[in-house]
């Protein structure tokens, strides 16, 4: 009868990470004590970055992840295990958790947008106030052109050529005399 003993390595070390700003790649490194073998291809590594489990080839021990977000926060964790060519072996525990970023700030400062907002948006705001306030505003700005007064509108309704104004217009007929009609008589 044959046994193979199943060997559990520590979980890896030093895990590091950098960013490249202008590829947004973030590139994660990390360190495993030799405690079986200095032979890098008897280690098999597994990263899990967030809730992304990343099998990775036997003797890799950095891992490049590229378009990366860079407002995004990452947490990883690295665990190890001998491969079939040095010894068999079983998953290690997780390392303990490597946290990195944000690297930008989501809410970066526009000074285009603090403008808008401290000038252009309280005098829109205002002119809306204003015009809530005095609906008649437009009628003082553009009044509407006057109709004719109530005398102007009778002259021209009537059609003769003597127009009664007022009831207080009163005729006065005057009989003429001429001096030569009564000699003649």
């Amino acid at each position: 009868m044959i046994f193979f003993s199943s060997v559990k390595l520590p979980p890896p070390l030093n895990i590091s990470s950098t960013i490249s700003n202008h590829r947004k790649n973030l590139e994660i490194n990390w360190t495993h004590g030799k405690e079986f073998s200095s032979n890098e291809e008897c280690y098999k590594y597994e990263l899990q970055i967030n809730d992304e489990v990343v099998p990775l080839p036997d003797g890799v021990s950095s891992f490049i992840k590229q378009d990366v977000d860079l407002t995004r926060k990452y947490s990883i964790k690295v665990r190890v295990k001998l491969t079939e060519k040095c010894s068999s072996g079983v998953w290690s525990d997780w390392s303990t958790v490597h946290e990195v970023g944000p690297f930008e700030n989501k809410y970066s400062v526009n000074p285009w947008v603090i403008t808008v907002i401290v000038l252009i948006l309280p005098m829109f705001l205002l002119a809306i106030l204003l015009l809530c306030k005095f609906q008649r505003l437009p009628k003082k700005l553009f009044p509407p052109i006057p109709g004719p007064s109530v005398n102007v509108k009778n002259l021209l309704e009537k059609e003769h050529d003597f127009q009664d104004f007022s009831g207080k217009h009163v005729e006065h007929e005057t009989e003429i005399v001429y001096a030569d009609e009564e000699r003649d008589c």
